[in-house]
């Protein structure tokens, strides 16, 4: 996490990713609800076929771009089409079917370019880690990404849903105007406020293609024996093997974080074993509190089914937090092993990796 570029491209996947389930899951009520043909299941077919449709044909052309002009540009303009079709999917209304068609041709050309282009952005930050660590990380990257993804697809289907029954969905009968609204704002507005919040944090992201040259650049010295020079920050990089610490207790002490470790080399703080179990101790109270919640305010037929889903999220996020927060106490059994001396060189190489060093 202290990957500045992994931690912008992630924050702009997991955005994204709060809205990304609602297209395929509000499909079917935006069809039959708002546009009203006279063959929902027919129309809400032809319209999944030609938004997949326009995301294959289109996909050659996303990756030619990118291999043609800077793939960060191509990146940040395939956020476009996906916008603009949110915003006038929104605009819609009963028998909009042609306009819909066409709108979903130019929103669904962008679909290929977040499948692809995104991915090999991934690869690009695992180099980056790499001109830092000495090590090849991709399934350690990969793991964190998915995990981290599974937090946001529970509310992603399930908070739309639990919406429309606040707002009284009654299925398969004509809807009211308030349920039309509110599945036109989730289908349209939802992935489009998204998506604008995604692109300016996209925005920032700093690999380009000299960049990324740069980074090679570094690792090549790296393995020489050499130090490198961050081409994103300008700092000066020591090889991994002449950091004075080994590596193997350096991503051990990485169980804790820098405040952590500076605690545990002031005397009267109490052991970090201790502190550990309190944390999780203190994420199992959430999780009871939560519970709590879930089993007595759960009514999925009334306007307490939002209320429940945000029992459900706390409870599943805290208990994942007790498992945590219990194999860092674990961890922490082997903390007086290791010297304050040790502990101290880590705290401030980590300090000069981060802050910096700048090379003259």
């Amino acid at each position: 996490m202290r990957n500045r570029a992994f931690r912008l491209l992630l924050a702009v996947y997991l955005t994204g990713s709060i809205t990304a389930a609602i297209p395929g899951l509000m499909m079917p009520y935006y069809t039959k609800y708002v546009l009203q043909p006279d063959n929902p299941d027919l129309w809400l077919a032809l319209l999944l076929l030609t938004y997949f449709g326009s995301g294959f044909l289109f996909l050659p052309l996303w990756i030619k771009a990118a291999q043609r002009f800077e793939k960060r540009s191509v990146w940040l303009f395939s956020f476009v089409p996906g916008l603009t079709a949110s915003l006038s999917l929104f605009m819609l209304g009963p028998g909009d079917m042609v306009p819909a068609l066409i709108i979903l041709i130019f929103g669904g050309s962008s679909f290929g370019a977040g499948l692809f282009i995104a991915p090999s952005m991934q690869a690009d930050v695992i180099d980056y880690d790499e001109l830092y660590s000495g090590r090849r990380r991709e399934a350690q990257y990969g793991a964190l990404w998915s995990i981290l993804a599974k937090f946001t697809v529970i509310p992603s289907m399930s908070v739309p849903l639990a919406i429309l029954a606040s707002v009284g969905y009654i299925p398969n009968v004509a809807q009211t105007e308030n349920v039309q609204f509110a599945i036109k704002a989730i289908f349209g507005l939802g992935p489009a406020s998204t998506s604008i919040i995604a692109f300016c944090i996209a925005c920032f992201y700093p690999i380009s293609r000299s960049v990324h040259r740069k980074i090679w650049q570094g690792i090549d010295a790296h393995k020489r024996g050499e130090n490198a020079i961050d081409p994103i920050t300008g700092n000066l990089i020591p090889p991994p093997s002449q950091r004075g610490i080994e590596e193997e207790t350096s991503w051990y002490l990485d169980h804790f974080s820098l405040r952590e470790l500076r605690r545990a080399l002031t005397p009267g703080n109490g052991s970090m074993v201790a502190h550990a179990a309190m944390q999780a101790f203190l994420s199992f109270a959430i999780f009871l509190a939560a519970s709590y919640g879930l089993y007595s305010e759960f009514d999925p037929n009334h306007k307490t089914a939002l209320l429940a889903l945000t029992y459900l999220v706390t409870a599943g996020l805290a208990l994942t937090g007790v498992f945590y927060h219990l194999l860092r106490a674990r961890a922490a059994r082997r903390l007086p092993n290791i010297s304050p001396t040790t502990i101290a060189s880590h705290l401030e190489m980590t300090r000069q990796l981060t802050r910096g060093v700048t090379a003259n």
